[in-house]
């Protein structure tokens, strides 16, 4: 008898930046565009290749990153919760 397991993926996306100032003034790290695209967007593509269609992303403002990841996996569960 099989038994089928969905795997979620889990993304640590929490951070200020301090350490990548001037570039985070205003912007939270995973937010900061790499090749046009917010760096989020890179482990979130990872797990969305590997087929996982539920992907937990920790942040400090997880409707700003929520949103961002959004707008380029429209297939994907993207739950989002808060650091602390």
């Amino acid at each position: 008898m099989m038994h089928h397991r969905e795997v979620l993926g889990v993304i640590l996306g929490g951070g200020r930046g301090t350490n990548m100032e001037p570039l985070t003034p205003y912007l939270d790290k995973p937010l900061i565009r790499l090749l046009g695209k917010p760096l989020i967007y890179y482990p979130t593509n990872n797990l969305v290749h590997l087929g996982l269609r539920t992907i937990y992303i920790i942040s400090r403002d997880p409707t700003k990153v929520g949103n961002e990841v959004g707008r380029y996996f429209n297939n994907v569960s993207i739950e989002r919760w808060a650091e602390g």
